[in-house]
């Protein structure tokens, strides 16, 4: 591509930091709102009030501009950590929940839409992340000498999960209490005993998929799409590609579907109709609002853990969900969080509105995240357990 002409790059004047800190915080938030795939150089040049040209000034392209928006909240979230981490641990957390406050959409970024970015990119994104964690594992265990170091590795991920809820979650707290807040959260997560077992309850551990292959075409498709969804991302696959992981002809999934957009609407939905019923169910099956509170943790644990795929594609993949299915979806989804936080109201009276809702966002920031991470054949459900406890100490249950 040519590069802009000089009336058109100076319509931003000569590069500085300022202006390429407007330009990247500009982008990031339209990325958050957008996805990736939603957003044009065009729609950050309009919201910035220039020629979508003099952005080249500045920036060669739009995965440079994702690069460097996560970049640059990388840098504020490692300066942080590093200045915390020599004053220990109590120190590092509150250090990185005043940056998780402050780049707000760092963590939707790496986790939604650092696949964007080439593959050496990608790598270093990685290690960067893998950087944090290893600076609160290891301060976990300079605190801790016994720890076992994967125990110290999950605690450390439990912390920047919990940490992530503002990138995840509408938060109602100002910047400076949400950050207190977060901290707490994270604090009480890297302190978590695994050799305790959650009060009351233990996990249902149903080991029941979202989709049952077995009833019905349609719900094959379900199945398949929402695999391919999570493994090469909604925009790569085509219905071509979840015809054949059904061993049908792609035209044939139109007997069942208006389309892949109802595809994607349809297993989202489902996700979150699971999600109520055993919210209605553990109200119903418990006298004491601790005890449906830790029915419904332990519930909603077994449902990441045995589904990861869908857990992706809910995080990931709505974005791309046509404008009214988008809106529908996320407001039943803020509905499904509200009610999760009165539960929480009622079993803690005198616990503030905008406090409980960071707790119960950032335990389900933990759930969402590390769940990912433990394999779902693990028949001792030692990972679940933990992960129970975790979301747990985030909720200050």
């Amino acid at each position: 591509m040519c590069g802009p002409s000089r009336s058109a790059a100076a319509a931003l004047g000569p590069p500085s930091t300022g202006r390429r800190a407007e330009i990247v915080r500009t982008a990031s938030d339209l990325i958050r709102q957008r996805g990736y795939g939603g957003v044009a150089m065009k729609d950050v040049a309009d919201a910035l009030g220039v020629t979508a040209p003099s952005l080249y000034r500045h920036f060669p392209s739009k995965q440079a501009l994702l690069s460097a928006a996560i970049s640059d909240g990388f840098e504020v979230a490692e300066a942080a950590a590093t200045e915390g981490e020599r004053a220990g641990l109590d120190a590092l957390i509150r250090a990185l929940a005043e940056a998780a406050v402050d780049q707000r959409n760092l963590w939707v970024l790496v986790h939604r839409e650092s696949r964007h970015l080439d593959q050496a990119t990608r790598a270093t994104m990685s290690r960067r992340l893998d950087g944090l964690v290893a600076k609160i594992s290891g301060t976990i265990r300079s605190r801790w000498p016994d720890a076992d170091s994967s125990d110290a590795d999950m605690l450390a991920r439990a912390a920047l999960a919990a940490l992530s809820a503002p990138s995840q979650y509408r938060q109602k707290l100002p910047k400076g209490r949400l950050s207190v807040e977060l901290a707490k959260a994270a604090n009480r997560v890297v302190r978590v005993d695994f050799s305790s077992k959650a009060p009351g309850a233990t996990p249902s551990l149903r080991h029941s998929p979202l989709f049952n292959p077995e009833l019905s075409r349609r719900e094959s498709i379900l199945a398949a799409a929402a695999n391919l969804f999570a493994r090469r991302g909604y925009q790569d696959v085509t219905v071509g590609d979840i015809g054949a992981a059904v061993s049908i002809a792609g035209p044939s999934i139109y007997n069942h579907f208006r389309g892949k957009p109802e595809i994607l609407a349809c297993a989202l939905w489902r996700s979150l109709h699971w999600i109520e019923s055993d919210m209605a169910s553990a109200v119903a099956t418990h006298d004491s609002n601790e005890g449906a509170l830790l029915q419904l943790y332990c519930d909603y644990t077994d449902l990441a853990v045995h589904n990861p795929e869908m857990f992706e594609v809910f995080s990931v993949e709505g974005v791309h969900l046509p404008a009214f299915d988008r809106s529908r979806i996320r407001q039943a989804h803020n509905a499904f969080v509200d009610r999760w936080v009165a539960l929480l109201r009622s079993a803690q009276p005198g616990l503030g509105l905008g406090d409980a809702r960071a707790r119960v966002t950032a335990s389900l920031c933990i759930i969402n995240d590390v769940g990912r991470l433990i394999p779902r054949d693990d028949e001792s459900a030692d990972g679940s357990e933990k992960l129970v406890l975790l979301a747990l100490a985030a909720a200050g249950l």
